[in-house]
C-alpha cells in the first residue's frame, strides 16, 4: 500500500470527513461475462483545511484549500535540467530562476534541479535516469522537465542543428519517462568567438521544431534585455557577461512562468464547491488551492466542507473545522505591594467567555504618576478564567505606581477593558 493511500485511511479512521462517490454510467447487464470495474482514482490525501489548520479564529473571513495536495493529485513538480545558469549562483540567495519563476506561478509544486557546470546534452542524456526521471510522481498536478540546453555544446565548437538533435532525443526520453518538457532558448556570450552567431542559428531552429519534441518554449532570448547579442556585457543583467544577475533571472522568470502555466495541469480539470452546511453549496468552481471564504454567523465550532470533482467525475469531499471567537476578554488586577530588591507579584485574572481558547498572551505594563511607562512585564501564555500573577523583581525607585493588564486571546481578540491597579514600592 502506498504511503499516500495509507495517509489518506488513516485520515478518514480518524475522524477526518473524506467520503468518495464515483460515478459510472454504464448499465447492468446480465452476461455471462462480466464487465470490468471501471478505475478509479484514489482519494489521496485530506488536506483541506481552514486558515491552514489553525484552530481558532476571529474572524469570520478565512482561508480555505488544500496547498495543492487535493484528495485527487499532489502539487506539481519542477525539474530544472542546464548548467551553470539554471544552477543560480550568481544570483543573490532565493533569486534564482528556480525560485523567481515558482513565485510567479498559481500551482504549487516541489522543485528539484539536475544540474552542473557546462553539462553538454551527452552528459544529460546519460544521466538523466538517475537525475530526473526518479522525481516523476504519477499523481503530481503535472510533471515537468525545464530544459536550458546546448550551450555548452556550442561553446564547444557544436554544430547547432547536431547539437538540437541531441536535445531533441533529450526530451523525447523524458517524455516517455511521463514528463512534459519545456525548452529555453539560449542567452548571449562574448566568448568564444563565433558562439552567438552559432546561438542565432540554434535559437531560430529551436523556435521552429520546439512543437515537433517539446509541450512548451520560454523564450527567454526573445526579450533584448538578457538575449540581445552584447546584452551580456550589461551589468545589471548579467554578473559575469555569462550568468545573469537576480534582474536578469527575472527576466527569464518572466518568460518561462507562462509557458508552465500554459501545460495540461490536473487541476484544470478539478472543480470544487463549498459548504458551510452540508446541505447548501456553492456552484461548481475551477480548482484553486485556496480562497477567501466567509464563515456561518455566530461564535462557536464552524464547519467548512469542500467537495471535489474531477475529470472522470469522480467526487470527494473533505471537512475541516475551526473555532470562531469574536468575543474579547476582559483583564482584571488588584492592589499590590512591592519591596524594592525583593521579587514582586502582581495579581491579574484575564476573563474570557466561551466559546474560545483556554489560554491569552498577557503583558503587564507599570506606569509612573505621570503615566509614563517604567516597567513592561511580559508574561507569555496564560490560562484564562483563573488567578495569574506576573512577577518581576523590583528595581523601581520606591513609590507609588500603577499596573495596567494586556491580554490578546488564542482568537486574536485583544481586551475590551483593561484592568489596572495601584502598586506600591517600599
Amino acid at each position: 500500500m502506498s504511503r499516500r493511500r495509507a495517509a489518506a485511511l488513516l485520515f478518514a479512521a480518524c475522524g477526518g470527513v473524506l467520503l468518495c462517490a464515483f460515478l459510472s454510467s454504464a448499465p447492468a447487464v446480465a452476461t455471462a461475462a462480466v464487465a470490468a470495474t471501471p478505475t478509479v482514482p484514489p482519494v489521496l490525501n485530506g488536506e483541506f483545511t481552514v486558515n491552514a489548520g489553525a484552530a481558532i479564529t476571529n474572524d469570520r473571513r478565512v482561508t480555505i484549500g488544500d496547498g495543492g495536495d487535493s484528495p485527487f493529485f499532489s502539487r506539481g513538480i519542477l525539474v530544472w535540467e542546464g548548467g551553470s545558469i539554471i544552477i543560480g549562483g550568481s544570483a543573490a540567495d532565493g533569486e534564482e530562476l528556480t525560485r523567481q519563476t515558482r513565485a510567479l506561478l498559481d500551482h504549487t509544486c516541489h522543485s528539484y534541479k539536475s544540474t552542473s557546470g557546462n553539462r553538454t546534452l551527452a552528459d544529460m542524456i546519460a544521466q538523466a535516469s538517475v537525475r530526473v526521471d526518479p522525481h516523476y510522481d504519477p499523481v503530481a498536478d503535472a510533471n515537468v522537465c525545464v530544459v536550458m540546453a546546448g550551450g555548452g555544446d556550442l561553446a564547444s565548437g557544436g554544430d547547432p542543428q547536431a547539437v538540437l538533435d541531441a536535445l531533441r532525443t533529450y526530451c523525447a526520453a523524458r517524455r516517455a519517462a511521463g514528463f512534459e518538457v519545456v525548452v529555453l532558448t539560449l542567452l548571449p556570450r562574448s566568448d568564444p568567438v563565433g558562439f552567438d552567431a552559432a546561438r542565432a542559428v540554434y535559437n531560430d531552429i529551436l523556435r521552429a521544431q520546439w512543437p515537433t519534441f517539446a509541450d512548451g518554449l520560454a523564450n527567454v532570448a526573445a526579450d533584448p534585455r538578457i538575449g540581445a547579442d552584447g546584452a551580456n556585457l550589461d551589468p545589471v543583467y548579467f554578473a559575469d557577461a555569462i550568468h545573469p544577475t537576480s534582474a536578469g533571472y527575472a527576466v527569464m522568470a518572466a518568460a518561462v512562468a507562462p509557458a508552465l502555466e500554459g501545460l495540461a495541469w490536473r487541476s484544470g480539470l478539478c472543480r470544487v464547491r463549498f459548504s458551510n452546511t452540508q446541505t447548501a453549496w456553492t456552484t461548481w468552481r475551477t480548482y484553486l488551492e485556496s480562497r477567501s471564504w466567509l464563515l456561518s454567523p455566530g461564535d462557536g465550532l464552524k464547519t467548512v466542507s469542500a467537495r471535489y470533482r474531477d475529470a472522470d467525475g469522480a467526487v470527494a469531499t473533505a471537512t475541516a473545522g475551526i473555532m470562531l471567537d469574536t468575543m474579547p476578554p476582559v483583564t482584571r488586577a488588584k492592589k499590590a505591594v512591592a519591596r524594592r530588591g525583593k521579587l514582586a507579584s502582581l495579581p491579574f485574572t484575564v476573563v474570557d467567555a466561551r466559546p474560545g481558547g483556554a489560554t491569552a498572551t498577557v503583558t503587564v505594563v507599570v506606569k509612573d504618576k505621570a503615566g509614563a511607562s517604567v516597567l513592561t512585564v511580559s508574561c507569555g501564555t496564560r490560562r484564562v478564567d483563573i488567578p495569574q500573577k506576573a512577577t518581576f523583581r523590583c528595581l523601581l525607585p520606591k513609590g507609588v505606581y500603577r499596573y495596567f493588564v494586556y491580554a490578546t486571546d488564542a482568537a486574536g481578540n485583544r481586551q475590551s477593558h483593561v484592568g489596572s491597579a495601584r502598586l506600591k514600592v517600599r
